[in-house]
Parts: structure tokens; C-alpha cells; sequence
């Protein structure tokens, strides 16, 4: 298997040109994380379990940025700094459709613009795919490159990264989900470095309820053909965006992919690229989980806590007691056998352990003691007065 991943690695440093990530072991790190959804994705389509497509005849994609948390200055350069040691930042490709994530960008410098990895996003977009992003990355460069790819997008416009222009009149489309009033508009794009125009759909959720920034509109920029995704239907693409940081939570908190003693970028990415290695794994589970037990369950119940809690404490105990030939049996399986026995096991699984435990309802607390004099208590006095 470490063959194969080098030799995806070797292929994808060929292809890959990362300014700012140009070394092996970061190609490695995003190479594993290709490496994973490529052989994974056949697993669970092959399970039986059909999710409804986002977008009938795309690869729906959700593009985001996680900056990794400051670590301890455990590094001899970071030790006369009051300020947090920032390793690095990560861009991720998520396919909402199927809970996997395809691809990433680390990036060692914690303070580089999203926007300056513009290469390396265009690099990893495909014919078909359809790109669902924030404003950040709502710039020239990167929505006409992804129309010169064939590829299609819907990104919040930034007002001061486009050269734009509108074409005819807005008109109310109608409501989405949430009552919210959907208007389209036809815009020009223009790229004046290439003298290129692009001619693209303004899609305006009008807001009950104003942005942090104020705003009480939300533009989405979409050359999405609109027999196939009319404006009620960008508007719901987008909302799926938020999918993406549900993921990056379950990153965070379940599988503890950011580790504060890991100062140096490269460790710190990598570690960022095994937890979403992790998560893929942790998702076929979830799949198998709702072949044997339905979605109902794994949407509502499911503690995914708890799920990789377990998987983490009986992996080692599984290594010593199982002597690794045996493990050989899972490489030669076909996909579907391989997606079979997943299933089977799924379906002997004592759910119990892996509910979720739904609080009751909060007590109210009672009121703080303060004052001005008061700076300090002494815990053996108030325990002496608890009788």
C-alpha cells in the first residue's frame, strides 16, 4: 500500500506545482488524502446506499480554508513571541453528496490569502465539477479558470475582486425553504488582463435578518446552465456550503486533527491530512452503518463521538491480537465483496454503545456572589458550612 501511495505522490509532484507547498512530504500529505477518496468513494457507491444527487450531471464540490490553531512555542524562534505560532492553513475539496473529503492544499504560511493559492485550486478542478465557495474566492482568476476548465461554480460575489457589469432587468424568481424572496439577474464578467468576457447569472437571497457586515442581500455568482439549476436551485446549492464546516467540526473535535505540540508546518499538515484520512474512513463506516441500519438512524442517533472513540481504542488492541497476513484478505477483495463485508459487520453492531445521549432540560444556576472586596474564597469554609 505504501508503494502505491508513493507512487501517487511521485505522479501528483509532477502534476501539482505548489508554491508554497513545494515539498515531498506536503505532496505526500495531499496525495494520501486523494488517495483515500479515490479508493473509498467505489466502496460506498458499491454499498447500495444511493444519497440524492445535489446536482443531477455534476460533482458537486465545496471549497473552504481551515487555518490551524496556534501551537505551543515549543520551537526556539517562536519562544520570544507573546503572539500565537500559527503552522500553517489547509484548502479542502468536500463532496457533500457523499460525505468524503477529495482533495487538499496545505499550505505552510499561516497568514497566506486563500486567494494565493489560486493555482492550486484551478490544478485540482475537473471537467464537471461544480464549485460551491465563499467570497474570498470570488475572484477573477479563479472563476474564469474554472470556466476555461469546463467546470461550473457558485461563489458569493466579492464587490471588489470582479470587473462586472448587469445585462437586462432583476426579476423575483420566488422563495426558498426558508421564506426567503430569490432574485436573477444576468451579469458580464470581465477579465481584463486576457480581454475576456463571461457572461454568468446573479442569483440575490434577500435576507430577513442583516450579516455581521450589515448586509441584507447575499449575491451568488453561477454559470450553471439554467435548465439544470434554476435560481431556487443555486440558492439551495450554496446553503450546502455550510456542510463543509460540520466537517471541519468533526475534525476538530472528534478526530483532534489539530495537535497544539506540533509546531513545525510540515508535522502539523501532515497530522491535518491523517485526520482527514480519518474522517473519509470514519464516513464508509457511517455508509455501511446506513445500509445495515438505515439513515434515519445514522442522521439522528448516531454519536459520532463515540463511533471514533471506539474505532480508536480497538484498532491497537485489533493489530496485536490479529497478526498482520491476515489482514492481507482485505487488499485482493473486489469492491463489492469488500463493501458486502462492511455491511455485515455493520449489521452486528450493539448500536447501544454508539447512541447519542440527549441532555435534559438546564437547571438554572444561581446567582454569583460578587462584590468589589471580594477577590478570593476559601473552599474549606464553604465546604464546612455545606450541612
Amino acid at each position: 500500500m505504501l508503494e502505491r501511495l508513493e507512487d501517487r505522490a511521485s505522479t501528483c509532484f509532477k502534476i501539482f506545482h505548489y508554491r508554497r507547498t513545494h515539498t515531498r512530504i506536503n505532496i505526500f500529505s495531499a496525495a494520501l488524502v486523494r488517495y483515500s477518496y479515490q479508493e473509498l468513494l467505489p466502496a460506498v457507491k458499491a454499498m447500495g446506499i444511493r444519497p440524492r444527487p445535489l446536482l443531477s450531471g455534476y460533482r458537486m464540490c465545496v471549497l473552504d480554508g481551515n487555518h490551524l490553531s496556534g501551537t505551543e512555542h515549543r520551537i526556539l524562534e517562536t519562544r520570544r513571541h507573546r503572539a500565537a505560532a500559527l503552522p500553517g492553513q489547509a484548502l479542502a475539496f468536500y463532496d457533500p453528496q457523499w460525505d468524503l473529503i477529495s482533495d487538499v492544499i496545505p499550505c505552510e504560511c499561516g497568514h497566506a490569502q486563500e486567494r494565493s493559492l489560486t493555482e492550486e485550486i484551478l490544478a485540482a478542478v475537473h471537467r464537471q465539477d461544480c464549485i460551491a465557495a465563499d467570497r474570498n474566492f470570488g475572484t477573477t482568476k479563479i472563476v474564469f479558470g474554472i470556466a476555461r476548465k469546463k467546470a461550473f461554480f457558485v461563489i458569493r460575489q466579492h464587490q471588489a475582486n470582479l470587473v462586472w457589469k448587469r445585462q437586462g432587468k432583476k426579476r423575483r424568481v420566488g422563495k426558498d425553504a426558508s421564506g426567503r424572496w430569490i432574485e436573477e439577474q444576468m451579469v458580464e464578467l470581465t477579465d481584463v488582463a486576457n480581454n475576456e468576457t463571461l457572461t454568468v447569472r446573479r442569483i440575490t437571497i434577500q435576507l430577513k435578518k442583516p450579516t455581521q457586515d450589515g448586509a441584507m442581500e447575499l449575491h451568488m455568482l453561477t454559470n450553471l446552465p439554467v435548465e439544470d439549476a434554476d435560481a431556487l436551485k443555486v440558492a439551495e446549492l450554496y446553503a450546502d456550503r455550510w456542510t463543509i464546516e460540520t466537517a471541519f467540526q468533526r475534525l476538530t473535535e472528534d478526530l483532534c486533527c489539530e495537535v497544539n505540540t506540533l509546531g513545525y508546518p510540515k508535522a502539523a499538515l501532515f497530522e491535518f491530512c491523517l485526520a482527514l484520512v480519518a474522517y473519509n474512513v470514519v464516513s464508509v463506516v457511517k455508509s455501511a452503518m446506513r445500509a445495515a441500519h438505515g439513515k434515519e438512524f445514522v442522521e439522528e442517533q448516531l454519536s459520532s463521538y463515540y463511533l471514533t472513540l471506539k474505532m480508536a481504542q480497538v484498532a491497537s488492541g485489533m493489530r496485536i491480537a490479529i497478526a498482520e497476513k491476515h489482514w492481507e484478505v482485505f487488499r485482493t477483495m473486489a469492491v463489492e465483496q469488500f463493501a458486502e463485508t462492511l455491511v455485515e459487520l455493520a449489521g452486528g453492531m450493539d448500536l447501544r454503545k454508539y447512541t447519542k445521549h440527549k441532555r435534559g432540560p438546564k437547571k438554572l444556576q444561581p446567582k454569583k456572589i460578587s462584590g468589589k472586596n471580594i477577590k478570593h474564597v476559601s473552599t474549606a469554609e464553604l465546604l464546612a458550612g455545606r450541612a
